[in-house]
């Protein structure tokens, strides 16, 4: 899932990275300042993105707690499950929260949640759960028994509620970074 905010100066964006390739140490050492500056703007935005995450309420609808007490109840009978639930990542919320990410490259800056981080049966539901209209599944793998889950919108809104702010920052550091190159 990824959200990218567009910058009036993306062109310059690139362009100032180019320049600073070509800049030998100098740029390397001016591009490593550039990304620490848009690292400590972002940071802000992606941990607001990551408490918006946590706190959300997820609804469900059509059943599945007595499915779930009994999955619950059977997994834990056996010492192998206790260990397999031992390893096993935080609930959904914070597994989102622990993936989202600020990533900085020479094409751009995004805020991303890197569906690789997250377990394989999570993979799609960043965007599900950030969708009004929600998702369905079966409760366990139990295809007799489906549920309906929704959460609301927790990724764009937070990210674009920051936007101006984490904009006007990154402009900032890439005017600063030019007048280095320059001078």
């Amino acid at each position: 899932m990824r959200i990218s905010l567009s910058v009036e100066g993306v062109d310059q964006y690139r362009d100032l990275a180019k320049r600073l390739k070509a800049n030998g140490p100098k740029g390397k050492q001016l591009r490593k300042r550039l990304r620490g500056k848009i690292a400590d703007a972002g940071r802000p935005v992606v941990d607001e993105v990551r408490t918006a995450v946590r706190g959300l309420t997820v609804t469900s609808h059509g059943g599945g707690a007595a499915q779930r007490r009994n999955f619950n109840v059977s997994r834990a009978s056996t010492e192998r499950a206790k260990r397999s639930a031992a390893r096993r990542s935080a609930g959904l919320r914070d597994s989102i929260a622990a993936a989202t990410r600020l990533q900085i490259t020479a094409k751009g800056v995004r805020i991303v949640i890197n569906s690789a981080r997250l377990p394989p049966d999570q993979k799609n539901l960043p965007r599900h759960l950030d969708s009004a209209k929600g998702w369905r599944h079966p409760v366990f793998g139990d295809t007799s028994h489906w549920v309906s889950q929704k959460g609301g919108p927790y990724f764009g809104r937070t990210i674009m509620r920051r936007a101006p702010k984490f904009r006007q920052a990154v402009l900032e550091a890439m005017d600063e970074t030019a007048r280095e190159i320059e001078g």
